[in-house]
């Protein structure tokens, strides 16, 4: 194991002395150094293999990036002195003469204002190292494969936490691949990655089922112990053809309920790849279409009048049933038989389909019927449709869509007509009535409802929709539907994540060390306390554009007292954002808040609004002034969603 050990400069970097100058009326000056406290780390090791202390152990320690010169263990026994409190450590065992395997572990040490302070640690197990070899295989050429790379780990926290990592090596002679693990630990569980060269695409496929996932190879504990010999096969990649829409000629028959040839319809089709109204050709008695097709469309027959008689609406879909034919769906047919669903050959020279509809009764009460709606709304434009078998006219009132748990917040200067007193603020969530559009086409048979103004945050809704009329007779159809919806947050091209947009912030109503909001809505000023606070991490929506976020806490100054650390945070994996959306309120401290509270934050430097937050980073650290230090510094990592990878370091001050 190949380790650099450096001297740790303790006394410059981790921990700060103090000096006093006294002034004796002699004139002669005394300097006397203060006591630096300190935390001295006890603990134990025990070889699993005769639960007895080791011969021989040396232990050592790093804060921050430096480790220290290595210290014997006396009969198993050792003590770290001098460290810096309320810091993460990683402490390093090894054996002098391989008697066992290194051993790694992490914690913190406790915090201490005064002295020194002394943590005993839990005894710390090793275990000799076994090896154990085995052999990969092409199962069709029973060639060694040779470029697999074997890892596992094995994590544990319980008193402190470590992590032990082991890789495997392959020896060109035996052609096996070897790996050495602790005797007396727990088997862990090997992986190779599939993607050898790293190009994103396999370069091997399972051929047997190891308890594998596609994209690795799994080595087992029995896989390991009887040295089994295992098999995979070159990855052959599918061949994957990009659809493209297939262009279809439709001659299209309309029927009455008597199978007679109707003309004077509209027939129309309007979707992503389609824009189309169909033309009559008297010759043929057919309406045309050319239209394209990817997998499924729909054909609207909206009602129509034609030589003084009323025709109700029809729609039929069709759908690729395979390369050569055509599944014909019709919402309705002549008789209500077999002639409902049917197939037609696809012919370049065109395709001939029927779609039915029937004269209305104009002595009926009412013809309408709602034919067809969306099963969702379009993610586009939250856009939702219904499709009537005749003209209809709509209801004011009737339809609405609401946002779900809208926060409102009423603030007690803000009318003299609320109920909210001054000097308290009502904070509320609220199901809140928004804009909505509504549109009828197709002569009146298709409704479509959208937000009036574009929604760009996620958010949940609900479109509720009551009762519509027959444009004819006024009589009412209480469609009585209620769908729930949720948007996505949407951002424009050229939005982009800030890492200098993120704030740590301690939620203590100041900023400077100055009170942000100096009086509350009864204009009562605001008392002079403060206490420090935990701080916690504010990022903008604009994190929802990355897809990897990790950031490595190493240095806190507080109250310019510096501490080396190294906690690891991820922010962001694999596209789910591992944090939690809040709203901010800025409020006088001594403002009387009533209502909802949950996941609202109040006493930030941060404008009102949505942010997303990770907490916390670091407990109880005052404002960062000029007089007064108070920084935490990181080094970050991440990833956009296009494939982006930035890397560098950060230091924010604590607002």
């Amino acid at each position: 194991m190949e380790r650099n050990f450096l001297l740790p400069l303790l006394a410059s970097l981790f921990l700060t002395a103090c000096i006093e100058v006294k002034d004796d009326s002699d004139d002669n000056t005394t300097i006397e150094p203060a006591i630096t406290p300190t935390v001295t780390l006890t603990g134990s090791i025990i070889d699993l293999s005769t639960n007895q202390a080791p011969a021989s152990a040396l232990v050592s320690y790093k804060i921050g990036s430096q480790w220290s010169d290595s210290v014997e263990a006396n009969s198993g026994e050792y003590s770290l002195e001098g460290l810096a409190g309320n810091s993460d450590i990683t402490i390093l065992i090894e054996s002098t003469s391989d008697e066992f395997m290194p051993r790694t572990i992490s914690t913190r040490t406790y915090y201490t204002d005064e002295g020194i302070n002394y943590q005993n640690l839990q005894p710390i197990n090793v275990s000799p190292a076994i090896t154990y070899s085995f052999s990969v295989l092409d199962v069709e050429t029973k060639a060694a494969i040779t470029d697999l790379e074997f890892t596992a780990h094995s994590v544990n926290n319980t008193a402190y936490y470590f992590q032990d990592d082991y890789e495997s090596s392959y020896n060109q002679t035996t052609n096996t691949y070897s790996v050495t693990i602790p005797e007396y630990f727990s088997t862990p569980i090997f992986h190779a990655d599939l993607d050898t060269d790293g190009d994103g695409g396999y370069n091997y496929q399972l051929y047997d089922n190891y308890n594998n996932s596609l994209d690795r190879l799994t080595i087992s504990e029995a896989n390991l112990k009887n040295a089994e010999t295992l098999y995979l096969k070159k990855y052959i990649p599918a061949v994957t053809v990009a659809l493209e829409p297939q262009e279809l000629k439709l001659r299209i028959t309309v029927l009455d309920q008597n199978l007679n040839r109707i003309e004077g319809a509209s027939l129309s089709l309007l979707d992503k790849l389609n824009n189309v109204n169909a033309i009559y050709n008297n010759e043929l008695g057919q309406y045309t279409m050319d239209v394209n097709i990817l997998n499924k469309l729909r054909i609207n027959l909206p009602s129509f009048e034609f030589d003084d008689k009323l025709y109700m609406s029809n729609f039929a879909e069709l759908t690729l049933d395979s390369e050569d034919t055509l599944k014909v769906y019709n919402s309705s047919s002549a008789h209500y038989t077999n002639d409902r669903e049917y197939k037609v050959d696809i012919n370049e020279s065109g395709i001939d389909i029927v779609m039915y509809t029937q004269e209305l009764n104009p002595n009926a009460d009412t013809n309408l019927s709602l034919l067809a709606y969306s099963q969702q709304v379009d993610p586009d434009d939250y856009s939702y449709k219904l499709f009537f078998s005749v003209p209809i006219e709509l209801i004011d009132g009737e339809i609405e869509i609401l946002q779900i748990d809208k926060l409102n917040v009423v603030k007690g200067n803000d009318s003299a007509d609320d109920l909210t007193l001054s000097g308290s603020t009502l904070i509320e969530k609220q199901d809140k009535k928004i804009e909505t559009t509504t549109e009828l086409s197709l002569n009146n048979t298709m409704l479509t409802i959208r937000p009036k103004d574009p929604i760009t945050s996620k958010e949940q809704f609900r479109l509720n929709i009551g009762e519509i009329k027959e444009k004819a007779s006024d009589i009412k159809l209480n469609i009585n539907q209620s769908l729930n919806f949720y948007s996505q947050e949407k951002f424009a091209e050229t939005d982009l994540f800030d890492i200098n947009s993120m704030v740590l912030d301690n939620n203590n109503y100041r900023v400077n060390d100055q009170y942000i909001v100096t009086n509350n809505t009864a204009n009562v000023t605001t008392p002079d306390s403060y206490t420090s606070q935990n701080t916690y991490l504010y990022l903008p929506k604009e994190v929802n554009l990355l897809k990897e976020f990790t950031m490595k806490k190493s240095i806190i100054i507080k109250d310019g007292v510096q501490t080396a650390t190294n906690q690891l945070y991820t922010l962001v994996r694999n596209g789910s954002l591992q944090l939690s959306k809040v709203n901010t309120i800025s409020l006088a401290l001594n403002e009387n808040i009533i209502g909802y509270t949950n996941s609202i934050n109040f006493g930030t430097t941060l404008t009102d609004g949505e942010y997303w937050r990770y907490g916390y980073i670091e407990y109880n650290m005052n404002d960062n002034t000029d007089s007064d230090v108070n920084t935490i510094s990181f080094e970050y990592s991440y990833e956009t969603l296009k494939g982006e990878i930035h890397t560098g370091t950060i230091t924010l001050p604590v607002k």
